[in-house]
């Protein structure tokens, strides 16, 4: 896609200050959780076949409720 990626520190980080900011939005532990998406898109002001003269990469948050009827046996650190 000829995008440059963010540096591991630069996602990590940017994950990381979306959790923190909105930590007040994660459900209880079994009603849901915190769902994050990291998003890289081109944004210059040209729209076409060759590459964006400009990107933007942000991370959005959004509580979700259980995406399975029965609790997973997945756990996060």
């Amino acid at each position: 896609m000829c995008m440059p990626s963010p540096s591991v520190h630069q996602f990590v980080d940017a994950v990381k200050q979306t959790a923190l900011a909105n930590r007040r939005w994660i459900p209880p532990p079994g009603k849901g959780s915190l769902y994050i998406r990291p998003l890289l898109i081109g944004s210059g002001p040209i729209l076409g076949l060759a590459p964006a003269s400009e990107y933007t990469f942000l991370v959005y948050a959004s509580p979700v409720g259980n995406y399975f009827k029965v609790g997973s046996n997945l756990h996060f650190i």
